[in-house]
Formats: structure tokens, C-alpha cells, sequence
């Protein structure tokens, strides 16, 4: 385990990461090789991505913040003067004052509860055969217990557990497992509400859910691997490919109906 590594440090790391695994199964191989490799494409940080670390720095205070008065605009005259008077801090919007007050405060009241604060964003990075290495970095490791814990923000904790699949929390929560090589790591994400009253809560993976995500890690990695080894890196795996009819769709037609509509055929004059 490796602590005090900057962003900047881990990023600029060769290894493999869930992340740049995650562009590989999502994007393809070529985007993989100009994003991580070539470095001809830099993606840019969006403003949601912004906001997510922002407030991450905010839970672990390594951060100051000024809130923006109500009504103050920062283009006028009075808003430049509040922005020089808090040079170095983060300037937070009347919008977002409640997020990182409130939402702030949740989050630590769960982390205190939980026992779930640990060391900060440490790195553990090993060889994984065929690759430069494998590499992962979760917001906290609490050592005692094996519990890598990642804040996460959402637009609904009750929609939060269909997202896991969605963004492979599952396989990031396995590239800790695998690059830190201890196998009982266990797994709780953080999450909080976007939007008031801020709600926060812990959501345990399971271990048939990291298992899955080990899973999809190996398999993931091995196609990487084959590119690396051959040094081909293609936009798509396949260009040409033939489609069928869902199964649902060809039980409507065979039955004389319209799958995107509740109406017998029969009743339509072609």
C-alpha cells in the first residue's frame, strides 16, 4: 500500500486501473490506446466530475470553503472582491451551499457511525502478467478490517443499487481485491443524495457481487492483454454483425399484434 501518492502520480502510472479498464469495455480499443497510450485524445474534466471531487475534498477537509451569499453575483464588482477575498478556497454557489453543508455533514455522521474512516486514497499497484501492471485507489482502507470504502453520489438512493452494473462498482471494488492481494477485502460504498434533504447511506457490495466483479476484471484484462501482445487497437471488434428480433417481439408478431402498442393487427388495413 502505497500513501501520499498524488492524483497527478497515480494517473500518470502506466498500470491498469478500473477506470481505464472501463474505457476498453465501454468505448473500444482505439479509445483505449489515444486516451492511455498514445495520449492523442485528453479527455476533459466535466463539471459533474468536478463537483464529485470537490466534494469528496470537502468530507476529508482538505479543502476550505466560501459560500457565495444569497443573491450575490460573481460577475459584479462585490462578487470579484468576495472571490479575491477567498482566493485558495472553493468557492461554493448559493445552489450548492446546502450539498456541501448538509450533504457534507451526513456523510461524515455515517462515516463516524460505521467506523469507516481510514487511510486516504491510498495506492496499491502490482505485475499482472501480459499488462504494465494493475492498479487501484479507493477514497479510504481501513486496515483493520479490510474495508475499502468509496464515496459515491447519486440522484436517488433508491435507484443507487441498478446503478452498480451500470458504472462496475462490482469490478472496481475487485481491482482492490486483486492489486492489493488481500482476498478478504470487504466493500462499502458511501452514498449520498444529490439533492435536499441530502440523505446518505452505506451500501455493502456482497461477496458473490465482488466475486462477479473479479470475474469481469480477469476476463477484461485478458482482452487487454491480447491487444497489448498484438498491438492492435481497433475501433470496433466487429464492423459488420446481423441483429434478430427480441423474443418478445416475434411473440407479438406471430400472435397478429404490435409489440410497441396495444393493438390487434388485425383491426389495420395495410
Amino acid at each position: 500500500m502505497i500513501l501520499g501518492e498524488s492524483n497527478e502520480q497515480y494517473h500518470a502510472d502506466k498500470s491498469v486501473s478500473s477506470s481505464k479498464l472501463k474505457t476498453l469495455m465501454t468505448k473500444g480499443a482505439a479509445a483505449y490506446e489515444q486516451m492511455y497510450l498514445s495520449r492523442s485524445y485528453v479527455p476533459k474534466q466535466t463539471a459533474a466530475m468536478k463537483k464529485g471531487s470537490d466534494f469528496e475534498d470537502a468530507v476529508c477537509g482538505r479543502i476550505e470553503l466560501a459560500f457565495v451569499p444569497d443573491g450575490m453575483k460573481l460577475t459584479t464588482k462585490e462578487g470579484r472582491a468576495f472571490k479575491d477575498e477567498n482566493a485558495g478556497k472553493l468557492i461554493v454557489s448559493a445552489a450548492d451551499r446546502g450539498f456541501f453543508q448538509q450533504g457534507v455533514g451526513n456523510v461524515r455522521r455515517v462515516l463516524d457511525k460505521y467506523s469507516l474512516w481510514g487511510d486516504e486514497q491510498p495506492t496499491f499497484r502490482r505485475p499482472y502478467d501480459g499488462l504494465p501492471g494493475i492498479q487501484a485507489r479507493p477514497d479510504w482502507f481501513v486496515k483493520s478490517k479490510s474495508f475499502s470504502v468509496d464515496l459515491k453520489t447519486t440522484e436517488s438512493l433508491h435507484k443507487f443499487q441498478y446503478k452498480i452494473e451500470d458504472y462496475l462498482y462490482h469490478m472496481q471494488a475487485a481491482f482492490v481485491r486483486v492489486a492489493s492481494g488481500i482476498d478478504a477485502t470487504q466493500h462499502p460504498l458511501v452514498v449520498v443524495e444529490k439533492s435536499f434533504p441530502y440523505p446518505c447511506r452505506v451500501v455493502w457490495l456482497s461477496e458473490d457481487y465482488v466475486r462477479d466483479g473479479v470475474d469481469l476484471l480477469k476476463r477484461g484484462v485478458d482482452k487487454l492483454a491480447h491487444h497489448y501482445r498484438t498491438q492492435t487497437w481497433p475501433l470496433l471488434e466487429r464492423d459488420s454483425i446481423t441483429i434478430q428480433p427480441p423474443e418478445r417481439t416475434r411473440e407479438y408478431l406471430h400472435l397478429g399484434r404490435d409489440n410497441a402498442n396495444p393493438v390487434d393487427l388485425d383491426d389495420i388495413c395495410f
